[in-house]
């Protein structure tokens, strides 16, 4: 049987070490946690946090303060756009919501524009009956998939 003896003692309670007695240990404590194993005498020394110093704010110097833009990052005016998914007469699907069911909306792209400020593409859909979706609304080509040959 072993008997293991924990000790704290906190950084701010004295500026002096604190030194305990024993026949057979003798021991000098700062501001650390140390663990005694009593059977074999074994001392380990652990860092202790102080519980009063971690409710202050630390206050962070210019120097370690986060910047405001990565190193090395930039948007590049020159950057090309990427090419459209799909052209003017495509067939496409996306789900819509009908009456409050999410069903399939069968379409066919009737008219594109790149957003160069959001960089992608948006699509006017028509409908079957030449018609078009929402009243002409742009649709992010995200929110599209090609129509499969199957059908």
């Amino acid at each position: 049987m072993s008997i293991v003896a924990y000790f704290f003692v906190p950084s701010h309670a004295s500026r002096k070490a604190i030194t305990l007695q024993d026949p057979t240990i003798r021991l000098t404590l700062a501001s650390t946690a140390t663990r005694i194993n009593m059977a074999t005498q074994e001392l380990e020394v652990q860092p202790v946090q102080d519980l009063l110093l971690l409710d202050e704010v630390e206050e962070i110097s210019s120097d370690d303060a986060i910047p405001e833009h990565k190193s090395g990052t930039r948007i590049d005016p020159n950057d090309l756009m990427a090419p459209p998914k799909f052209e003017i007469g495509d067939a496409v699907h996306m789900s819509t919501n009908i009456n409050g069911f999410l069903t399939r909306g069968d379409f066919s792209i009737n008219n594109s524009r790149y957003r160069k400020s959001k960089k992608y593409w948006e699509y006017q859909l028509e409908q079957s009956k030449g018609v078009l979706y929402e009243n002409g609304a742009w649709v992010r080509e995200k929110d599209l998939k090609k129509q499969s040959r199957r059908r």
